[in-house]
């Protein structure tokens, strides 16, 4: 009778932990289902749950722990792996989380975020060509995905296949208008194509957004440097130092637009 006692509490312990969690509680319901694994450990779906509040706390060395432990006992949940697979890809474990992707696609093709996740892993290892269809694959799954259009978006930029770039912004755009990082990624590539007029409206929109993305500044500021709106160029890097005082490449823009106004002596300060 202990034993089942046992159970029933820990399953509402795990219920508990659940609403901790939508409540964005996390440690609170971390509690719970540390409370419930003492109780019945061979409850997979807590160590689960465990997991993915270490997950969003980003403690993800002890995520995947759960994941593993609740793999032991439920291999065939294609959800377990896809997550340990994610939470090793933020580890730049990007080889691991491949393999886990693998398995959860096997165990069920239909996981649009294990493609998109897979993509995005296969981006970061420079296998582009297969990451763009992965990203193919989630889109036909979730035709609204956010994250595959843009990152589809950014591979097939890093493939120099610009146009199919552009349209990919677009339409996470057309999706999601007040998605800033794909207002400045389709800045970056109307940039390279010298569309510079075009560029700067997509980076205006992207600060408009997020006034604090201080690449776009610099994005910016080359664009309207090419456009020889040198004071205005020199007003981005400006912000983009606020923002950054690290920043190598504003400073290094900056002296090269004072440059171009010559005010030489203000120049030399960048390089210093």
């Amino acid at each position: 009778m202990g034993r089942f006692d046992d159970k029933e509490k820990a399953l509402d312990l795990n219920e508990k932990g659940i609403d901790l969690y939508e409540l964005e509680r996390h440690e609170e319901a971390i509690a719970c289902f540390d409370e419930a694994i003492r109780l019945d450990p061979e409850l997979s779906d807590v160590h689960y749950n465990k997991g993915m509040a270490l997950h969003v706390l980003e403690r993800h060395e002890e995520a995947i722990a759960c994941f593993d432990e609740a793999i032991k006992s439920d291999s065939e949940n294609g959800d377990l792996w896809q997550w340990k697979g994610l939470s090793l890809h933020v580890l730049d474990r990007h080889e691991e989380a491949v393999a886990c992707f693998d398995e959860a696609i096997r165990l069920d093709p239909e996981l649009s975020d294990a493609w998109q996740w897979k993509g995005m892993a296969l981006h970061v290892l420079d296998r582009h060509e297969e990451a763009v269809a992965c990203f193919d694959e989630a889109i036909r799954l979730d035709p609204e995905s956010l994250v595959a259009w843009q990152w589809k978006g950014i591979t097939l930029k890093e493939l120099n296949r610009n146009e199919e770039s552009i349209a990919c912004f677009d339409k996470d755009i057309r999706i999601n208008p007040e998605s800033e990082h794909s207002w400045h990624y389709k800045g970056v590539v109307l940039y390279r194509l010298e569309r510079y007029e075009e560029a700067v409206a997509c980076y205006d929109k992207a600060i408009s957004l997020d006034p604090e993305l201080s690449e776009v500044w610099n994005s910016k500021g080359m664009s309207l440097h090419n456009l020889e709106r040198y004071e205005e160029a020199v007003a981005c890097y400006d912000e983009d130092i606020r923002l950054d005082t690290e920043s190598p490449y504003s400073w290094n823009n900056k002296g090269i637009a004072l440059e171009e106004l010559e005010r030489y002596e203000e120049a030399v300060a960048c390089y210093d």
